[in-house]
């Protein structure tokens, strides 16, 4: 039975039958995900830190996948999409062209090219990781040119006055529980976000277009000019024939007007009620962000920034406890105080920093979207035929607040990790309960389990449009109790001397 009789291989150019082509698929998913695993096995048996080589590993997927995403055939950096990891374990892109490489001035099929690369790097690394494990035996665990490195360090360290504690501090969290790796990856996905596709039918799009055209302060003249497009639509609906085929587009732009003259006479209601610096705007970029259809968008921020807490934070108690010198420490002169005010420090500098990719990468796609924030000094109630919670203040303000919100509840995650990794005795154990507490109730809650959204720290994170209401302020209070409970738990925990 041919390969191209099942739709799953009906781009394959090659004549084969079906057994033969999921024998291949199959045996070269597998080899890619072998030659995955001892990359990543390689990486972690050189780096002195598991989460600083699964942070390394983890970025270098992500920039991996980014260039095989967005370089597509007819691209100058082709190349960096072709030679590329996924290109071994999505086997769609080979198995449905037919393409020859110049070797040596012969034609080899990219097929043949594909399962022999991937069976040489398999040996490659194989053997590359059995002989660094000799050599590693051989040296006491050492590798060949650890003693030298180690040697240029204590000079080093000789010539140069002590560092501060935050320093170490910083770079225990930065280098060796790979911070720095975890920031590049947010980095990198922040600015390789796209907004949520919109969800408007030709009404609501409709909509969106006049709101933008009308958009600015309102004036009698802003009120005439939709008053007059409005009387124009409905007159040319009335006078159109009904076999015409542009009926219900003349149908969406009288409903689109209408929505927006309502809009307007309920702003200049609020005028009249001594509201001041109200706009008309077009509400679909808030919504594309703020809204519900940026709900999995926000969820997956959240979700992000609050993993990278659970990965980095730990370490900041735990390598202590690991390398056996957390009595020395604490009786030493400031390792109960000094040195735990440092590790607070470190603690919240991450979350902000955390915070300020986020924020960044958030306010980007929205200003893509608006092209324009001249409408941030009107005032948020210009929005509230959108969002009912909204209060006085220009909306800068009220993104400002939001934003501020956000950066206390990452505070609040922060201060809940310390107190789990100050207990605990091991890295793993406070990253894994940091994570199952902060983030999965909130994707069990999107699968389906609504009852557990009270507690999905991640899903109140992410917010749901700009206003506060009763609920946000409970939220604050929780978060501010959360923040500063955690790092009062952390220290009670961090100076208890234990043996």
């Amino acid at each position: 039975m041919p390969a191209q009789s099942l739709e799953a291989f009906g781009g394959w150019t090659a004549p084969v039958s079906l057994g033969a082509a999921l024998l291949w698929v199959l045996a070269m998913r597998w080899a890619g995900l072998f030659v995955t695993g001892m990359l990543l096995w390689l990486l972690l048996s050189r780096l002195p830190s598991a989460p600083l080589g699964l942070g390394l590993f983890a970025a270098a997927l992500a920039l991996e996948y980014r260039w095989y995403a967005a370089y597509g055939v007819n691209n100058a950096l082709y190349a960096l999409g072709n030679l590329n990891l996924f290109h071994f374990l999505a086997l769609d892109r080979a198995a449905g062209r037919y393409r020859n490489y110049n070797l040596f001035g012969a034609p080899v099929g990219e097929r043949p090219a594909l399962s022999a690369g991937l069976i040489a790097g398999a040996a490659a690394l194989t053997a590359l990781a059995v002989l660094l494990a000799r050599t590693c035996r051989r040296s006491g665990g050492r590798g060949p040119v650890s003693g030298w490195v180690r040697q240029a360090g204590e000079v080093l360290r000789s010539w140069r006055p002590p560092l501060p504690l935050w320093v170490y501090e910083s770079r225990k969290v930065l280098w060796y529980c790979g911070g720095l790796a975890v920031l590049l990856a947010a980095v990198l996905a922040a600015g390789a976000l796209e907004p949520p596709l919109s969800r408007q039918g030709q009404q609501e799009a409709l909509l969106s277009q006049y709101a933008r055209r009308y958009a600015g302060p309102l004036s009698p003249r802003t009120a005439g000019e939709i008053d007059s497009a409005l009387v124009q639509a409905r007159r040319e609906y009335e006078d159109a024939d009904n076999d015409d085929g542009g009926m219900e587009y003349r149908r969406a732009k009288c409903w689109a007007l209408e929505e927006l003259a309502a809009r307007y006479a309920a702003l200049t209601a609020l005028e009249a009620a001594g509201e001041e610096n109200l706009w008309l705007l077009d509400q679909e970029p808030y919504e594309r962000i703020y809204g519900g259809t940026g709900r999995s968008l926000r969820l997956a921020e959240a979700s992000a920034a609050l993993l990278a807490l659970c990965l980095t934070i730990p370490g900041l108690f735990s390598l202590e406890k690991q390398g056996g010198i957390r009595t020395a420490l604490l009786c030493a002169a400031g390792g109960r105080g000094a040195l735990w005010r440092k590790k607070a420090a470190v603690a919240i500098g991450l979350s902000l920093a955390v915070w300020l990719i986020w924020t960044l990468g958030e306010l980007r796609l929205l200003w893509n979207l608006l092209e324009d924030t001249a409408g941030w000094e009107a005032s948020a109630l210009s929005l509230s035929g959108w969002d009912g919670a909204l209060s006085g203040g220009s909306l800068e303000r009220c993104l400002a607040a939001v934003y501020g919100r956000r950066l206390l509840a990452l505070l609040a995650a922060a201060g809940l990790v310390s107190a789990l990794s100050a207990s605990a005795a091991s890295f793993a154990a406070p990253a894994l309960g940091g994570a199952m507490a902060l983030i999965a109730p909130s994707w069990l809650a999107l699968l389906g389990a609504r009852w557990l959204e009270p507690v999905s720290f991640a899903l109140l994170a992410a917010g749901d449009k700009l206003g506060i209401g009763r609920g946000g302020a409970i939220w604050l209070a929780v978060c501010a109790v959360l923040g500063g409970g955690g790092l009062w738990l952390s220290a009670r925990q961090w100076r208890r001397y234990s043996a």
